[in-house]
């Protein structure tokens, strides 16, 4: 995870190789994340960032890799939100 203090200097890099003051040199930007896929680096999170405002954030809430296989994708997604269960520990024992 990219912290708040390491998104703002990269756009302060981009406004000094160009010579300008705009936030990332007034370029368009596409960040791709899954905020809730890796620890904080810090205790400053991305999305406190003072640049972090002039980003419109998309949230994706369909799964598409496993749009066919609800109850794997639910494992997998209370996995990913760390929230294992006996029921889940019991279906990955059974696969494996």
């Amino acid at each position: 995870m990219v912290s708040a203090e390491l998104f703002e200097f990269i756009s302060n890099m981009f406004a000094a190789i160009y010579n300008n003051t705009i936030a990332f040199r007034n370029i368009n930007v596409i960040i791709v994340s899954d905020l809730t896929q890796l620890s904080y680096v810090t205790d400053s999170l991305v999305f406190r960032s003072s640049v972090w405002k002039l980003f419109y954030s998309l949230f994706l809430r369909q799964p598409h890799r496993q749009q066919n296989q609800t109850k794997f994708y639910n494992i997998l997604q209370n996995i990913h939100l760390e929230n294992i269960i006996d029921e889940i520990w019991e279906k990955l024992q059974r696969k494996y």
